[in-house]
């Protein structure tokens, strides 16, 4: 017996009948649609009727598989220049994982992206700046473990990146900061160009004393004074678009610059000219949407 069969017999409902039938009850009623009798499909049935078929010479409509849309790939500014650089049929390269077993044994040092990851965290949240040595210090501990670096490499993540923030500290551009009218840290931002649409984080936007607006770039790798012109075109491209985006958003155009954390605290800015000649070139390669 099935549930079905069960539900009959309590209802009392018997399989033959007409093909609708109107059950009535004291408190309802139970309207029954019976199914006619299934055709009985033979071999011979099969093949009678196949013969009678057309000969199918092309797919129906209907039947046709839906059209693949390429969809444009949104571009991240941080890649405009790998990009750009890059060959169309090149394959991207990935940061390979690291096993604890595959660690040399004499290497005590973190991985210099984890770092930057650790100091960008802490500029994100600026008012830890001001918390003690050892309470900055603390932070930035809780930061690195968060970041998943191995214990024997704690303490130089947290020196290293201390270190950038005490850098920062100590240049004059840390008191221009703090004394902001306006400050947004880590803005995200999505915006459709001649370009494609393009997506980022800005790592700091704020508004001045005398109302200029700065647009700026934490940069974490190592980058001595005599490198920083080097260095600076390494990120032209990215600095370019942020501009771009703050000028199509906001309708002004940012004093932007690249502050350089290590080993020394390096406030470079960036003309207009070399931001407008870098977007002219990004226009130039991708005439044709990336897809």
């Amino acid at each position: 017996d099935t549930w079905l069969t069960e539900i009959l017999d309590a209802m009392v409902i018997v399989e033959d009948g007409a093909a609708e039938e109107t059950i009535d009850y004291d408190d309802f009623t139970i309207q029954v649609y019976r199914p006619v009798e299934p055709l009985k499909i033979t071999k011979k049935a099969v093949e009678s009727f196949s013969e009678n078929l057309e000969p199918l010479t092309s797919i129906p409509s209907l039947a046709q598989p839906l059209p693949v849309v390429r969809q444009k790939l949104p571009i991240a500014v941080t890649q405009l220049k790998q990009l750009m650089g890059r060959e169309d049929s090149e394959v991207p390269t990935f940061r390979p994982a690291i096993w604890r077993h595959e660690r040399s044994k004499t290497k005590k040092r973190a991985p210099g992206y984890l770092i930057g990851n650790i100091v960008h965290t802490a500029l994100a949240h600026w008012n830890c700046l001001v918390y003690s040595d050892s309470e900055l210090l603390q932070l930035l501990e809780n930061y690195a473990l968060r970041e998943g670096i191995f214990a024997d490499a704690l303490v130089d993540a947290v020196q290293r990146s201390h270190q950038m923030l005490v850098n920062l500290k100590n240049h004059s551009i840390y008191q221009n900061i703090q004394q902001a009218q306006q400050r947004y840290h880590e803005v995200p931002f999505t915006q459709t160009t001649s370009v494609g649409t393009l997506h980022g984080v800005i790592d700091l936007l704020y508004q001045d004393q005398n109302d200029t607006w700065y647009l700026l770039d934490w940069k974490t790798e190592w980058s001595p004074k005599a490198e920083t012109e080097e260095n600076a075109q390494e990120h032209l491209m990215q600095m370019a678009a942020y501009s771009q985006a703050i000028q199509s958003s906001m309708g002004v155009e940012p004093e932007v610059a690249i502050c350089f954390m290590i080993p020394d605290m390096i406030f470079h800015s960036l003309s207009k000219y070399m931001l407008n000649d870098a977007w002219d070139k990004i226009r130039y390669h991708f005439h044709t949407p990336i897809e």
